[in-house]
């Protein structure tokens, strides 16, 4: 079996456009056959679940977000607080799952996560210059939550790379 072809395409992200955008005070992510199933909740002080997102990431676009999360890791710094809220997220046919392959992360006066996706026919079409690039990413979910809790979610993500 051969190892399958790495290839680099330049991506146009978009600025806007989100179909879902929400604030999130809870999260849990679920690994399914290695993937990162994504949920987001934004639970109010009663403990009612007023909102909810879910969004799968394959392995391997994990794998190939992470060396772009280095400088905004170690910026970001070690989470104030060490212990997760428990939360387990609603369990229901009704909801759908969005998929992304690509995560940007920032941080301001709050944490941000962007999801985009993009298709891999056309990324290796324009690879092998059989159509002219860069590619067009298609924004998926612009989520917000406060710094602290972005700051444990990529510790959870990522914690041999726990930030200093």
């Amino acid at each position: 079996m051969t190892k399958p072809e790495t290839v680099q395409v330049e991506l146009k992200i978009p600025a806007s456009g989100f179909p879902r955008r929400m604030f999130f005070n809870r999260f849990f992510i679920q690994k399914i056959d290695g993937h990162s199933l994504f949920h987001f909740g934004l639970v109010d002080e009663s403990s009612l679940l007023r909102d909810y997102y879910a969004c799968l990431v394959t392995l391997s676009s994990m794998a190939e977000n992470l060396p772009r999360f280095g400088p905004f890791l170690q910026g970001l710094g070690a989470p104030t607080r060490t212990e997760i809220v428990p939360w387990v997220p609603p369990a229901s046919p009704s909801f759908k799952t969005d998929f992304a392959n690509m995560i940007s992360l920032a941080n301001a006066n709050e944490g941000e996560i962007l999801f985009y996706s993009f298709a891999l026919n056309p990324a290796i079409s324009i690879s092998r210059k059989l159509i002219p690039g860069p590619m067009q990413a298609d924004p998926v979910a612009m989520l917000h939550c406060d710094i602290d809790t972005l700051r444990l979610l990529v510790v959870q993500l990522y914690p041999t790379s726990e930030p200093k």
